[in-house]
């Protein structure tokens, strides 16, 4: 223990330890080892002991593990019991112990690989622990959960850098780095960091962000949800407080998240992890399909981190499992179509691929079996009556975006558009949902083209770098716009007018799909709903930079969209 210090429990560590995202009987062992763990860092920081004595405790505390004797550790008992019943392997707190061993005799850190073996026994076997109790990783593959646990641990030592140097006359920052900076012992215990200190812990956290990249696939590798959440939450949670050590002065102040700051960053990282776990865990099911084991695209490729991304994605989440897994399996058709709109083949090659899944799709409606590219789709056609013309209206927009130039030369064109690319997915949409009537069609017809405008309005500037200018010309010959190159209309004086009554008329659209969803079921609209708010934000945000700055991005902070998240019920 930190001389001066209150003992340090669970409710004062930077990240969550055995929160309820864990399974009920799992918790009373990660506190077992927890409790351990923290038994022999006291040791390890006892001020009263010396080197000698710190030893031959931590090695009391290893043979007690190993013998599984009552005495004299307590904690040490415990863990022991909790390792037999669960199965996992003793090699974990064993390894602890040697990090402590390590404390107790080095001092001093050398350099930056020093530092990253020490982490392989003071933080990795934390990650390992858990990923054995719960389940195991994809292809026995810690490196990630290491990643994970090294930053954690080299986070801790820039926030502690003065009390280890005054308290335990320990330093974990590497003695070269120090040496190159001209940084001396007394600047470690100064009121505040010299420049040559900064510039070390900036390298410092150069690495760390270095490992929280490597750290980025864990959730996904994860066997157990419930895990990948958690260390999805604890990931966010790492990248946050690596920020904040960039902006402000260990040595002045000690840099930590308020608790509120802590939760927000964790229900946001768990969020992302469930998400993408699930999506992975839905599209390997798709892989086990016999009917489309051989087949080349929609039903054997996982999601891409662009579509994981999506605020759809996000939406889907909010449905039950079986209607969740089909609306996985439209968006998986669609986002297979579009992709080849937007790729880099000519446009001979694009229409030709899309005329092989035009082909796909009449074979989801004949009498003999579909192709095995499409397979996947065909129970969401036969549970759910998914109409042909709707797909078909999909891949009709995608050879749209397939020519190298897009023009939308009236209001007509514009509308065909809209409809083709965004009201036939919310058509398909409502069928899953289980939607029906006059309203479900007003729902579809209003909320597509307030999204599409919406996002029209969006990627002005990025469409304009592929050609592409969805504005209606008659749109722009109306307000004095005579041009139909990109760049130059963003150049108009009348831009903003034109502009603004497409954003007008997607008010009216919102007006529409509101007054639609006030006529139909909650529950089932609730995709729906989430999707309404996260656009109808954007267009706010659009409105509230200025429609006429095109050449300025916007979305949705991570808290914007967490609060969308929250309000709808994802938890």
């Amino acid at each position: 223990m930190k001389q001066g210090a209150a003992p340090k429990g669970a409710e004062n560590e930077n990240f969550p330890v055995a929160s309820k995202l864990l399974p009920a009987w799992s918790r009373p062992h990660v506190m077992a080892f927890y409790v351990f763990a923290r038994a022999a860092d006291d040791v390890a920081d006892a001020p009263d002991l010396t080197a000698d004595e710190k030893l031959n405790q931590l090695q009391a505390m290893s043979a007690q593990l190993h013998s599984g004797a009552r005495e004299p550790y307590a904690q040490v008992f415990a863990l022991h019991q909790s390792l037999l019943e669960t199965h996992v392997s003793p090699r974990h707190p064993q390894d602890l112990l040697k990090a402590f061993m390590w404390d107790a005799e080095h001092p001093r850190t050398s350099d930056w690989a020093a530092l990253m073996t020490y982490c392989e026994l003071s933080a990795a076997p934390v990650g390992r622990y858990l990923i054995d109790l719960l389940g195991g990783v994809e292809g026995d593959n810690y490196k990630p959960s290491d990643a994970l646990c090294a930053a954690l641990q080299v986070l801790n030592h820039l926030q502690d850098v003065k009390d280890d140097h005054l308290n335990l006359q320990r330093v974990y920052l590497p003695d070269d780095w120090l040496a190159a900076e001209g940084v001396t012992d007394a600047d470690l215990s100064a009121a505040v960091c010299s420049d040559g200190l900064r510039r070390v812990l900036d390298r410092m956290l150069d690495g760390v962000d270095a490992l929280l990249v490597d750290a980025e696939p864990l959730p996904q590798e994860i066997r157990s949800r419930a895990l990948a959440r958690e260390a999805g939450g604890i990931l966010s949670i790492a990248q946050s407080l690596a920020k904040a050590l960039r902006r402000r002065d260990p040595l002045s102040e000690r840099v930590e998240l308020s608790k509120a700051h802590m939760a927000v960053r964790f229900v946001w990282g768990a969020l992302r992890a469930a998400c993408a776990a699930g999506l992975s865990g839905v599209f390997m099911g798709a892989m086990t399909d016999t009917s489309a084991a051989h087949a080349p695209t929609l039903c054997q490729h996982p999601p891409s981190a662009k579509a994981v991304g999506s605020s759809f994605y996000w939406a889907l989440r909010l449905m039950p499992p079986d209607r969740r897994d089909a609306m996985f399996r439209v968006y998986a058709f669609c986002r297979e179509v579009d992709d080849i709109a937007d790729g880099t083949d000519d446009a001979a090659t694009k229409m030709a691929r899309l005329q092989t899944w035009r082909s796909d799709v009449d074979s989801l409606f004949g009498d003999g079996p579909p192709t095995p590219a499409i397979a996947c789709l065909k129970p969401v056609v036969d549970d759910y009556g998914l109409d042909q013309a709707d797909l078909i209206a999909v891949i009709d927009g995608m050879q749209t975006d397939a020519h190298d130039a897009v023009r939308m030369f009236d209001e007509a064109a514009f509308d065909v558009y809209i409809d083709r690319v965004a009201s036939s997915v919310g058509r398909l949409s409502d069928k899953v949902f289980g939607l029906s009537g006059p309203a479900e069609e007003q729902l579809a017809h209003h909320l597509g083209r307030a999204l599409q405008i919406t996002n029209i309005l969006r990627d002005l500037d990025e469409d304009a770098d592929r050609n592409r200018l969805y504005l209606p010309l008659s749109l722009l010959q109306k307000h004095g716009i005579d041009t139909d190159e990109p760049h130059a209309v963003f150049a108009h004086a009348h831009l903003l007018a034109a502009l603004s009554e497409l954003a007008a008329r997607a008010h009216t659209h919102f007006d529409g799909a509101r007054t639609a969803l006030a006529q139909l079921d909650k529950t089932k609209t609730r995709p729906a709903r989430m999707m309404m708010a996260v656009y109808f934000k954007l267009l706010q945000k659009l409105e509230a930079r200025g429609l006429g700055l095109v050449h300025t991005r916007v979305r949705l902070n991570t808290f914007e969209k967490l609060w969308l998240v929250l309000r709808h019920g994802v938890l």
